[in-house]
C-alpha cells in the first residue's frame, strides 16, 4: 500500500519546533479529499501562527478545498439518483401505521459497534388503510440510546432496496433512521419521543435547511410467534444527503469549521433556536449533532442540527448526567452563537417573533402530546419570547453566554 507522508517545520510563538505528519493511504477520490483536508490543517497551522497571513491564506485554502471536494462531490453524485417526485414518506403529517415483522428480539439484541443487518418486512398502511409489504433489512445504531444502560430498545436504521419500493412511499430512500421508543412498558418516553420530534417540525418552521420527519405507530412482531409484539411510537428521519438535495446542496463532511466560517444568519437562526430549546448538545467545530450543507464552492457551508433529545424542552431522564458534566455550561440555556451587534440581534429576535404563532400553534394542536407535557413546554417557549421583548436585557444575556463561550 503506497502512502504520501508530508512533514512541515516552522517556528511557533514560542519558538519551539512543531511537525505535522499525515498519510493518505490510497488515491481513490475520498482519500483524496482526506489529503486535501489534512492540508488545509496542516496550513491552518502555519498559518495561525504568521498572523499577518492567516486571515487572507486561510480563505485562499478553504475556497480551493471546497472548489476541489464539491467538484468531486458532484461528479460522484450527478448520476443514477433516485427519483423522489412521487408522494413519499416525509409528504405528509398523519401518524403512518406501520408493522415490522422479523426476529425482533435477535435484532434489538445486537448491540455491538457493528452489528448484522437482519431480514425483516416493512408493512404500512397506505390511504385506503390497506397494507403495503417490503422486504428490507434492519440493524441498530446510534451512541447513547443503543447503550443497554440507557434503553432497552435502540433507534434503527433501515436498508431498503429499489427493487422493491418503486411504487410505495419509500420510493427513492436507500436507507432511513427510525427514532424509537428507548424503553419498553415505559409510557413516560413516548412523550419523550413526541417531544423530540416536534422539535424537528418546529425547526422546518423555522428553514428549509432541516431535517424532514415522520411519526409512525409501529407494532414489531416476532415472525416466530405473531402473538410477541411491541406496539409504540416512533418516527423516521430524512437522511442528510436527501435534505441537502432538496436545496439543491450537498453534504460536506469537513470539522475544524468555526463559526465565522459558516452563513452568518443560518448559523445565527441555529444557534438561537438551540437556545430556544435549551439544548448545548452540539458543537460545529467537531460536526457533533450537526451537518454542513453546501450550496456552491464558493458560499459558506450553512449547518443542520439534528438529534434534540438532550434539549431542555425534551426533558429526559438522562439529561440531567449531561448538564452536569458540563459545569459552566450546565444551564437549562446556554448561547453559543455570535457575538453579534445590536441591530443584528433585533433582526434575529424579529424573525423568531414572525414565527411566534406558528411555534405555539404546533404545540397547541399537538393531540399526542399529554396536557402537563404540554403546558411545561409552553411555559419553556413562553419565557424565551417574554425574553426577546425585552431585546436590551436579551442582548446582555446573550452576550455574555457567546463571550463565555468563545
Amino acid at each position: 500500500m503506497k502512502s504520501w507522508t508530508i512533514i512541515t517545520h516552522f517556528k511557533s510563538n514560542n519558538f519551539q519546533k512543531q511537525k505535522f505528519r499525515f498519510r493518505i493511504l490510497h488515491y481513490r477520490k475520498k482519500s483524496l479529499i482526506l489529503y486535501l483536508r489534512n492540508l488545509y490543517l496542516v496550513s491552518h497551522g502555519f498559518f495561525r501562527n504568521c498572523n499577518f497571513l492567516y486571515d487572507v491564506n486561510m480563505k485562499i485554502l478553504q475556497i480551493f478545498f471546497m472548489v476541489f471536494s464539491f467538484s468531486l462531490l458532484a461528479i460522484s453524485t450527478g448520476k443514477g439518483q433516485p427519483d423522489r417526485s412521487a408522494v413519499g414518506l416525509f409528504d405528509s403529517d398523519e401518524v403512518l401505521q406501520v408493522k415490522l415483522t422479523g426476529h425482533i428480539g435477535v435484532l434489538i439484541s445486537d448491540l455491538e459497534e457493528d452489528p448484522d443487518e437482519y431480514p425483516a418486512v416493512l408493512s404500512y398502511a397506505d390511504e385506503n388503510g390497506e397494507f403495503v409489504s417490503i422486504p428490507v433489512e434492519v440493524r441498530t445504531r446510534g451512541n447513547f440510546r443503543r447503550d443497554p444502560d440507557n434503553c432497552n430498545f435502540p433507534p434503527l436504521r433501515i436498508i431498503l432496496s429499489e427493487d422493491h419500493i418503486a411504487n410505495t412511499i419509500f420510493k427513492g430512500q436507500d436507507e432511513i433512521k427510525l427514532v424509537t421508543h428507548c424503553m419498553t412498558s415505559r409510557p413516560e418516553y413516548e412523550q419523550f419521543l413526541f417531544k423530540e420530534y416536534s422539535i424537528y417540525r418546529l425547526y422546518n418552521h423555522f428553514t428549509p435547511f432541516s431535517f424532514r420527519v415522520r411519526l409512525a405507530e409501529i407494532s414489531y412482531i416476532e415472525q416466530d410467534n405473531p402473538g410477541d409484539q411491541i406496539t409504540s411510537f416512533a418516527f423516521f428521519i430524512e437522511r442528510p444527503k436527501y435534505m441537502a438535495e432538496r436545496n439543491d446542496g450537498k453534504i460536506i463532511n469537513i470539522e475544524n469549521f468555526s463559526a465565522d466560517d459558516l452563513d452568518e444568519e443560518s448559523f445565527n437562526i441555529l444557534a438561537l433556536f438551540q437556545y430556544m430549546i435549551a439544548n448545548n448538545d452540539w458543537f460545529v467545530q467537531l460536526l457533533h449533532n450537526i451537518e454542513l450543507v453546501t450550496l456552491d464552492p464558493l458560499s459558506p457551508p450553512i449547518p443542520v442540527p439534528y438529534d434534540f433529545d438532550y434539549a431542555g424542552l425534551v426533558d429526559a431522564p438522562y439529561r440531567n448526567s449531561f448538564r452536569d458534566s458540563l459545569e459552566s455550561v450546565s444551564a437549562d440555556r446556554f448561547y453559543k452563537g455570535i457575538c453579534g451587534s445590536r441591530k443584528e440581534f433585533i433582526a434575529l429576535f424579529d424573525l423568531f417573533e414572525e414565527k411566534k404563532d406558528e411555534v405555539f400553534k404546533l404545540y397547541q394542536e399537538f393531540e399526542l402530546l399529554e396536557l402537563e407535557h404540554k403546558a411545561k413546554i409552553i411555559q419553556s417557549i413562553s419565557s424565551f419570547y417574554s425574553m426577546i421583548e425585552r431585546p436590551g436585557n436579551a442582548i446582555q444575556i446573550l452576550r455574555r453566554d457567546c463571550n463565555l463561550w468563545r
